[in-house]
């Protein structure tokens, strides 16, 4: 692994920090690019300024996303626990949620 190797906005921490890291970086990194993923879906959908009160969070999936953006990587919860979460998310979402993505 390799320090400062990709795009800084979706750095972990301890990378930006050049403090020793391991494959949570990964969870981090995930956190941001869901957190565009429904931002960008508000601002497609409602044509303002994107939130984090966004439609596309369900409580659970706020905490999930903070969660896996935590400071201290020890708090970041490992990919199987987040594949196991999502998918309870994902059964618990009405037919007629605006957030489309786990529906296709």
């Amino acid at each position: 692994m390799t320090g400062e190797t990709g795009s800084y906005r979706y750095m972990a921490p301890e990378v930006f920090k050049h403090r020793r890291y391991d494959k949570k970086v990964d969870v981090f990194s995930f956190a941001m690019i869901l957190y565009e993923m429904l931002e960008a879906a508000k601002y497609v959908s409602e044509g303002n300024r994107p939130t984090f009160r966004s439609k596309g969070y369900t409580p659970e999936l706020r905490e999930l996303t903070e969660q896996c953006w935590a400071h201290d990587m020890n708090q970041r919860p490992p990919f199987l626990d987040i594949l196991k979460r999502l998918e309870k998310i994902k059964e618990n979402l009405p037919n007629d949620h605006h957030w489309n993505i786990f529906n296709t």
